[in-house]
């Protein structure tokens, strides 16, 4: 039923016939491709040839199937698949002390609990004389070691379970990540109020002139305004041009990929756009509010410059 329950596309064989055997084997393009090379053959001339596994005592196993690679986003992660008649012979999948995990099909998940101990009974009855013979050893103290609870697959990703085929990730490292990034985020447009700020009393003169001829505030606000919007969403298309071509390298040095396919585009161009605007609002708001309260006169005689205050040392030394 695997690949009734999982999405993974089979690249070669017939998947209405794979594991109809019990020595069948199927195994991903990376693989397959390693296969080819020593037999010297193509991929697709895999299917039909027998393979030996040492695990199993060297049993013979009919490559059946040739799957696409495993997305390395994927909570399920293996190389190759084998009936389960021998997973006694490989430790990952069973041992003793019953750290394995079974995918099991429900029809709903409103009687998880039902369910659950269901299937608790089944397995403690199962184990009954191993549990036993470990507590005499002393070599278990707890029987909760042999209780099996559920979970649904989307909770895995992110769940405190960790077994040897499934990818697992913790929510304080997401956390973290998602500190460290809005901290970035922060400091630069942080760096570019402070910058914006620096040029726009070149721009004194100009406001001190518009102050004259009767300009409000919300004209140089609007002005200000639309000027950084400008720059901040010019800036915003080279950031994502470069993107875009280092993804690439991006992807080959770092141990994880960022897959494009996986990205909420709706949710990110709107944080984008929200933080474009705060940009653009603040660099706007922040040149205005000291400018005004100038006298025009001083404004307009161009003898005007950004003085070194506390308040910027305090900004400065905030970024760094």
């Amino acid at each position: 039923d695997f690949f009734e329950m999982f999405s993974f596309r089979i690249l070669y064989g017939n998947p209405e016939r794979i594991f109809k055997n019990p020595d069948e084997l199927v195994i991903t393009k990376s693989l397959a491709n390693k296969l080819s090379s020593i037999g010297k053959c193509s991929i697709e001339n895999l299917i039909g040839k027998t393979v030996s596994l040492m695990n199993a005592g060297d049993q013979p196993f009919v490559i059946t199937g040739i799957l696409e690679d495993i997305p390395k986003n994927s909570t399920l992660q293996f190389a190759a698949l084998i009936p389960y008649k021998y997973e006694q012979n490989f430790s990952k999948s069973s041992n003793a002390f019953g750290r394995s995990s079974i995918f099991v099909q429900l029809a709903g998940i409103e009687n998880l609990a039902n369910n659950e101990k269901l299937i608790g009974s089944v397995v403690k009855n199962s184990y009954v004389d191993l549990i036993e013979r470990m507590k005499g050893d002393k070599v278990l103290v707890e029987t909760d070691d042999f209780k099996p609870y559920l979970t649904t697959l989307k909770d895995t990703h992110l769940s405190k379970v960790k077994t040897d085929y499934e990818n697992g990730n913790s929510k304080t490292s997401l956390y973290i990540l998602t500190a460290i990034g809005l901290l970035i985020l922060i400091i630069a447009g942080s760096n570019f109020i402070m910058l914006s700020l620096g040029q726009s009393f070149k721009k004194a003169g100009e406001v001190g002139i518009r102050n004259i001829l009767g300009a409000e505030k919300t004209n140089i606000f609007r002005l200000f305004f639309l000027e950084n919007l400008i720059l901040s969403f010019a800036a915003f298309g080279l950031g994502a041009v470069l993107c875009v071509v280092f993804l690439p390298t991006f992807n080959h040095l770092a141990p994880n990929e960022i897959y494009i396919s996986l990205i909420n585009i709706p949710k990110v161009a709107l944080f984008i756009i929200g933080c474009l605007l705060v940009i653009a609002f603040s660099t706007s708001l922040i040149p205005v509010l000291k400018l005004v309260n100038i006298p025009p006169v001083l404004l307009s005689s161009n003898k005007l410059k950004m003085g070194n205050s506390g308040a910027t040392r305090i900004f400065v030394t905030l970024q760094y």
